[in-house]
């Protein structure tokens, strides 16, 4: 569970400091690593459930649209 929860945050923390110019949201980092815990040898649809809700509570805490985490951006 620590190993999912260090490797989710940490993956995390990369891409949000190489594609948002060095800003880091703390929320989101735990949230990352809140669900690399749980998700941890799981299943692909554990996983994508729990993956899911992970973006749903962080974009709830942020107080942002759920619906945009959900989408594609291009």
């Amino acid at each position: 569970m620590a190993a999912g929860s260090s490797i989710g945050a940490a993956a995390n923390t990369g891409a949000q400091y190489v594609f948002n110019d060095g800003k880091i949201s703390l929320a989101d980092t735990a949230i990352a690593g809140a669900t690399g815990a749980l998700t941890f040898g799981t299943g692909l649809l554990p996983g994508l459930l729990m993956n899911t809700g992970g973006a749903l509570a962080g974009s709830g805490i942020k107080g942002d649209n759920p619906n945009v985490s959900m989408q594609e951006r291009l």
